[in-house]
């Protein structure tokens, strides 16, 4: 969020002014959806829309990139939807891809073996533990390195840098490669409040979005690779199935999480799906 808040207020030179006010510790993360749409925030960065408006989470479950979607017409429709359907402008993608994987404290020697273990439970991946027959335990980020060393839980779903900045790798053993979905962020403007900033204004919000997709995916994958080494390079072994538990695992976890977006949104799901390569 920085980089976008520094280069908006250089080159708006006063037009346009955005006050980084802060994350959690300034609006709960559950709070943030009803907060950007109720107006109390203009802008924010945001994560997960599983309960709210499922369609959002379809950047997610793909492997497109950010410039990507743009090519293949899903950021055009996303944002056509959020328009429509939440009263929110969807700039884009806040944040390069950096894949979840799942962390264990034992080793598995097929998919299977998930069936029965408890996990970290989230609204954002309840839906795949549950096809993954893993029971979900709700708690909050902070609370999941001491829940494993304590052995509350056998695993997680949790992105690599996350892992390596909360030090969870100190408390598995075990990473299932290969990773999935996405994690990543999107950039969402209250509506009302975009539609008062001049075109030219909204235009230099856009251009600056557009340029941190292409510099943070290129700065992402290296970073992400990086910190995926320093992670085995401490003692964490990979776990890898068959090629047909693979591709199964792999299938799960895509096609559990698009079943809820076309349920949900049974005219554009498909065509979401199709843009996302899907």
């Amino acid at each position: 969020m920085h980089p976008f808040v520094e280069r908006i207020n250089e080159r708006a030179k006063g037009e346009l002014v955005i006050n980084l006010l802060g994350g959690i510790e300034v609006i709960g993360g559950w709070d943030q959806p009803d907060a950007i749409r109720d107006g109390v925030v203009d802008i924010f960065l945001h994560y997960d829309d599983t309960s709210r408006f499922p369609a959002g989470n379809s950047v997610f479950y793909t492997d497109l990139t950010g410039p990507e979607m743009r090519e293949s017409g899903l950021y055009t429709l996303l944002a056509e939807m959020y328009e429509r359907e939440q009263k929110l402008k969807y700039l884009g993608m806040g944040v390069g891809p950096t894949k979840l994987y799942i962390w264990l404290q034992d080793s598995i020697e097929t998919p299977y073996d998930l069936i029965g273990l408890k996990f970290r439970g989230s609204p954002a991946w309840n839906d795949v533990l549950k096809a993954f027959g893993i029971a979900g335990v709700m708690m909050p980020d902070a609370e999941v390195y001491t829940a494993l060393d304590q052995g509350l839980i056998d695993g997680a779903i949790i992105p690599t840098t996350s892992v390596w900045y909360s030090g969870v790798q100190e408390v598995v053993s075990y990473v299932i490669e290969p990773g999935f979905w996405r994690s990543s962020w999107k950039f969402l403007v209250n509506l009302d409040s975009w539609n008062r900033v001049p075109s030219h204004l909204q235009e230099l919000v856009m251009d600056v979005v557009i340029e941190l997709e292409v510099e943070q995916l290129e700065r992402d994958v290296v970073k992400d690779k990086e910190f995926m080494q320093n992670i085995l390079d401490s003692g964490i072994e990979v776990i890898r199935f068959s090629p047909s538990d693979t591709q199964w695992f792999v299938d799960t976890a895509y096609d559990s999480m698009w079943e809820k977006i076309l349920k949900a949104h049974p005219v554009e799901g498909p065509k979401l799906k199709e843009r996302a390569g899907q």
